[in-house]
């Protein structure tokens, strides 16, 4: 004859509303995103909970971990470092296990065992054909270019300064600022460049990290466990699509980069229930020994005063298809716009430097920057590709462009003590030519 088992709620429903509600007060009043939990990547619905949030969500139920070795790899010579743990959430109390999970990392993952670097940066041992690439972009200060050098601490290959010099001749480079260890801000060049994967050199420097990430994700997985905290945290910040490829240290904390993330709202809030006697027999977490403070609610923040969009000038804002219609189905006859050609910019920056005292005052690649860079300041842009003109009316844009220029030119660019207020005749534009 089978014997029926039946098995019967230990826990009332009040008692499970409680918990429930500590963990969202502890959510609300003492977590800070970024530090306790990692706000989700875009579509990955609830929060990422971190090292620090589950050490005090354990702290709050009384809980204390026990890690248990299950898996040791340490292999130097290829080199092959593999750690798995199992970590056991213990009553303080009682000392009767209440939860369990299990965690491990290896060298062999993508955020530890490769590396991405710039073109220059990859051992000439290396056949770039054979690499993993993608596209990246890279920035030099100014200076650096003008100096190009190739030898001692920040010496670089010729053909690297070559690249910059290149772009920069050709309107593909960025005119930025870049900020240089010292915290001083100066004037640099930005270009798109090829990234390459290659084998982490350093991976023996990462060991301790990577079994302090066993740990680390075993305590997440108890915690979750035991808590019931998976309806409000998910686990491994690594596992999110924004975090593919970054390095992350035992703390949950990105070491090189950071992902572009999204905030969910916050739960609603259920009624907080009369409390009810535990009952010491049971199996289970125990309920919270620890509650957050009482905390009046913040009032609500007023809402920012929309801000008024700036139109770029000489450049039309986009439209769909749909906005160019008209009743009958028809397209409305909208004028085509290019970019400036090469010597319509040059004439522009020989205009500049013809009418500026303080670009005079100047040489090379850096007068090159700064006239570039009154252009774009002029016309209120931030790259070539924005400005553009009307093919049906080049002459009066161009025109157009060249006035506000020059009027940006007269009132921002002030005269060095050593330069005369003596100006060149200014270079005209070329006529618009279609081609």
């Amino acid at each position: 004859m089978e014997t029926e088992i039946i098995v019967a709620p230990r826990r009332d429903q009040a008692e499970l509303v409680a918990q429930n509600q500590a963990i969202i007060d502890l959510k609300s009043q003492v977590f800070k995103a970024e530090l306790h939990y990692g706000e989700p990547y875009k579509g990955a619905g609830r929060p990422t909970l971190l090292k620090p949030g589950a050490e005090l969500l354990c702290s709050m139920f009384g809980l204390r971990p026990r890690f248990v070795e299950r898996t040791c790899i340490e292999d130097w010579s290829k080199p092959l470092f593999h750690y798995r743990y199992e970590c056991e959430l213990v009553d303080i109390q009682t000392g009767r296990v209440v939860g369990a999970g299990i965690g491990s990392c290896n060298s062999m993952e993508e955020k530890y065992g490769y590396r991405w670097v710039k073109e220059h940066e990859v051992p000439a041992e290396l056949d770039k054909g054979q690499l993993k690439k993608r596209g990246g972009v890279q920035s030099e200060f100014v200076f650096a270019i003008n100096e190009s050098k190739t030898d001692g601490q920040y010496g670089k290959p010729a053909e690297y300064w070559a690249k910059f010099k290149d772009a920069i001749a050709g309107m593909q480079a960025r005119s930025i600022k870049k900020t240089t260890k010292a915290g001083k801000t100066m004037d640099a060049w930005e270009i798109e460049a090829w990234e390459y994967r290659i084998v982490n050199p350093d991976i023996f420097s990462l060991v301790n990290t990577l079994d302090k990430m066993g740990q680390k994700r075993a305590l997440i997985s108890a915690t979750l466990v035991a808590t019931g905290a998976s309806a409000f945290f998910t686990q491994d910040v690594e596992d999110f699509a924004g975090y593919a490829g970054r390095i992350i240290d035992e703390d949950g904390v990105v070491i090189d980069g950071k992902a572009v993330v999204t905030p969910e709202p916050e739960p609603p809030l259920p009624p907080k229930p009369a409390a009810s006697a535990q009952d010491p027999n049971r199996a289970g977490p125990p309920a919270p020994r620890r509650t957050p403070p009482a905390q009046q609610p913040a009032p609500k923040a007023e809402p920012e005063p929309e801000v008024a969009e700036v139109v770029k000038a000489a450049t039309p804002a986009p439209q769909t298809s749909e906005d160019r219609r008209i009743p009958n189905g028809a397209e409305v006859n909208k004028p085509k716009r290019r970019n400036l050609r090469t010597k319509e910019i040059e004439a522009l920056k020989t205009f500049i430097k013809a009418i500026s005292p303080e670009i005079q005052a100047e040489k090379g690649l850096t007068a090159e920057f700064h006239a570039a860079g009154s252009i774009l300041k002029a016309m209120k842009l931030d790259d070539w590709k924005q400005l553009t003109i009307a093919e049906d009316n080049e002459a009066e844009e161009l025109a157009a462009i060249r006035a506000r220029v020059q009027k940006y030119v007269e009132t921002e660019h002030v005269a060095p003590d050593n330069v005369t207020r003596e100006l060149v005749p200014p270079v005209a534009l070329p006529p618009a030519v279609n081609q």
